[in-house]
């Protein structure tokens, strides 16, 4: 049977590098997305047979609890809110998606495919995975725990999600959670807390290592072509680094 899937890049608005990039990922293995955070926003000419662009108004993906996953749009669904309303709810025949930030620097259009080759089976690919076991476990110090409270029962895990490979059961359970719940986890402790709890399998790639947190683009000395980098925020460097290899 043929596994099917995507890539979605989560994105604020619509710009020319990210669509000419993502059209040139489309092949047979893959379906290409763009799920855009400004419902307002111009798009850009783009080649329709490469490229799907999800549009779902906040509402649609609010009021079936598809909202509140990012911290700094606690009031609204954003773009990942909407992404998962749309591969949870809409388009669900997918086997694996990944889900990338636009700020993800992807060094060629084989990279996501040698990844995808290496790991088949996994319900989710992240950058790491670490894990709370109750309120007393203090075995990784991290700043962001109490946004599980009152919300889920231990145990917790998180992990950054810049760049994430999701199975389609991992997203049926966090249907399920969003279904009874009406809302959505913090992004940083949805997936890897939702896999924890169902006992699904998790593998943190050495090829998404450099998957981290920062206020400044990261500096890479030498770019290794089957990993993944965050964030490098600057499309147009993003292009200038592609280039460059």
């Amino acid at each position: 049977m043929t596994i099917k899937k995507s890539i979605c890049f989560l994105s604020k608005v619509a710009n020319n590098i990210t669509f000419s990039f993502a059209e040139s990922l489309k092949n047979n293995d893959y379906d290409i997305f763009i799920c855009i955070d400004d419902n307002d926003c111009i798009i850009p000419n783009y080649d329709s047979n490469c490229i799907t662009i999800i549009r779902i108004y906040n509402n649609d993906s609010e009021i079936n609890g598809f909202t509140g996953s990012v911290v700094y749009t606690l009031n609204r669904a954003c773009s990942r809110d909407k992404a998962l309303y749309y591969f949870c709810k809409i388009n669900v025949d997918y086997d694996y998606i990944w889900f990338l930030e636009e700020d993800v620097f992807i060094p060629n259009k084989d990279t996501i495919r040698l990844i995808d080759e290496k790991y088949t089976h996994e319900d989710l690919l992240s950058s790491m995975n670490e894990i709370k076991l109750s309120q007393h476990d203090n075995t990784f110090h991290w700043q962001h725990w109490w946004r599980n409270e009152n919300k889920i029962n231990f145990p917790w895990a998180h992990s950054m999600i810049s760049a994430i490979r999701v199975s389609n059961t991992l997203l049926k359970h966090i249907l399920e959670f969003a279904t009874i719940n009406k809302y959505l986890l913090f992004d940083e402790l949805l997936f890897n807390t939702i896999t924890l709890q169902n006992n699904l399998h998790i593998t943190t790639p050495i090829e998404l290592s450099n998957i981290i947190f920062s206020f400044d683009d990261i500096v890479i000395d030498k770019v290794n072509p089957l990993f993944l980098y965050h964030p490098i925020r600057s499309v147009i460097k993003q292009q200038s680094l592609r280039e460059s290899l």
